[in-house]
């Protein structure tokens, strides 16, 4: 899609408070040390806070199973496991990628801390970012009572709520008063990484790791890995990478700094997560941020998750990807398109619920903030969705957008069908339209490329042209002239 930036938004914050505050403060006041012990009846190593995780990991052999208990496990660094091994949490288990922050001087009206020589790779900068959030890039994050602040640009741009690294002198600035407050900063880039296959990850937190862009707090790129019951979250970059053969189920995945999940691959599948929140660093949704996005799988299935209140598409294919299946799920309440397949080959998009969706209204003129937005792809299947008050209903966008490596990206062959699109609100510029808009002068769209809609439902409220075909807004009776929804139906 063309390169365009949203009005800026304000970036979301959490307070999180509760059993994970007390937690972390438990922990924080450090503990005793000792060997870890083997449960006689499941054989596993049971592993507490104060032991090295790393170290565990490589004096026990492949297969082993182990039991982390309560507590907060700050990490000095990614944790590397061996082939099968499965680490399981118990209630109250976080690993976190952040440091305490203690020894604030004051300056005036703000307090720094030196001797921070922390400073990830940093991608993409003056490029990916948001003009409101222009150190997107640079993947260091502060916390104040859980709380992730906004990483000012300047130290003249310091302001409460914010916070400022002069990376140079290695000095952090913020403009809150740190007396009583819990502070912290991200500084370890992953949780897990390596290659290894078939780890299982079950039950607990990881948050706060300083991942960099396009780096995931769950980054192991080995093949068969099971995550699941995790809650990943206020990681910089992404929560979870999915690739070969990964299955991931059941994770809440939020208020990560640019998407819940992503990842490549073959035979993955990611159903029954809630993706949530997910933008929070202000990363440009045109390049890619918001719920999930995934490239060069290959039987990619998402299925039964239930995505929204992203910065962002809720759920989002883009190149190369071929035979996804996007079934049953629930996405809602994200900034731009709900479900979004682009330049790619087969898939199908079925029995999914679609709601309010482009709910920033992103450019009148244009359809990315449909519910189901299929862009320059081929053979994609679209049926049985409930698609609701979306700031678009149906849609597809063709454009020169060149060839992958099974040809060309064309939309051609796309069937949309049996599918209910329900306009409830009033009409305004570019809301509720279903169809095709075509960009750089190509037509073959509309003429040979085997395109249709057909016994889809419509309830178009006060929209007097709700379908968008060769490129302009038409009537009823126009679109059924072209010979789409001829066996439809549309209440007004």
């Amino acid at each position: 899609m063309a390169a365009r930036h949203l009005v800026p938004r304000a970036i979301a914050l959490l307070v999180f408070t509760g059993l994970v505050s007390l937690c972390a403060a438990a922990s924080d006041q450090g503990g005793t040390s000792g060997t870890p012990s083997t449960n006689a009846d499941s054989g596993e190593v049971v592993l507490r806070p104060q032991h090295d995780l790393q170290q565990q990991l490589e004096s026990h052999p492949p297969g082993t199973r182990f039991r982390l208990t309560a507590g907060t496990y700050r990490l000095a660094a990614p944790l590397t496991p061996k082939a099968n091994q499965t680490l399981v949490g118990d209630a109250q288990v976080v690993l976190s990628g952040a440091r305490l922050l203690t020894g604030f001087v004051r300056d005036g009206g703000v307090w720094f801390v030196d001797d921070q020589p922390q400073a990830g790779t940093v991608i993409g900068e003056g490029s990916v970012c948001l003009p409101v959030a222009p150190r997107c890039a640079r993947p260091e994050d502060l916390f104040f009572d859980d709380v992730m602040l906004r990483h000012a640009a300047d130290r003249s741009d310091l302001q409460p709520g914010s916070w400022y690294f002069d990376y140079p002198r290695r000095r952090i600035y913020i403009a809150d008063d740190p007396a009583g407050h819990r502070v912290e900063t991200s500084v370890t880039g992953v949780a897990f990484r390596g290659y290894a296959e078939r780890v299982t990850l079950r039950g607990f937190v990881v948050e706060k790791f300083a991942t960099p862009t396009n780096e995931a707090a769950v980054n192991g790129v080995g093949r068969g890995w099971t995550i699941e019951g995790l809650e990943v979250r206020l990681n910089h970059f992404a929560g979870i990478r999915t690739v070969d053969a990964a299955q991931a189920r059941g994770n809440n995945v939020h208020h990560n700094g640019a998407l819940g999940f992503i990842g490549a691959g073959d035979n993955v599948i990611v159903e029954e997560n809630e993706i949530a929140h997910n933008n929070t660093a202000g990363y440009d949704p045109y390049w890619g941020a918001g719920g999930a996005k995934w490239v060069l799988t290959t039987r990619l299935l998402v299925r039964g998750n239930y995505s929204h209140d992203n910065h962002g598409p809720g759920l989002w294919t883009d190149i190369d990807n071929i035979d996804v299946v996007f079934e049953s799920n629930r996405v809602e309440d994200n900034d731009l398109s709900g479900i979004f397949h682009e330049i790619g080959y087969r898939a199908v998009i079925r029995y999914n619920v679609v709601s309010r969706n482009g709910r920033v209204k992103p450019y009148p003129g244009w359809v990315d903030g449909a519910g189901i937005l299929v862009n320059s792809s081929s053979d994609v299947e679209v049926h049985n969705n409930t698609v609701t008050d979306n700031w678009q209903g149906i849609t597809a966008l063709e454009g020169d957008r060149g060839s992958g490596k099974r040809g060309p990206w064309v939309l051609a062959r796309l069937y949309v069908h049996d599918n209910v699109i329900n306009q409830s609100g009033p009409p305004q510029p570019g809301s509720g339209r279903t169809g095709i808009l075509q960009v750089q002068n190509k037509t073959t769209a509309f003429t040979t490329a085997g395109n249709r809609f057909d016994q889809n439902t419509y309830y178009v409220g006060g929209i007097g042209r709700p379908f968008v075909w060769m490129n302009r807004d038409v009537t009823e009776d126009e679109w059924r002239r072209f010979g789409q929804d001829v066996n439809g139906t549309v209440v007004h």
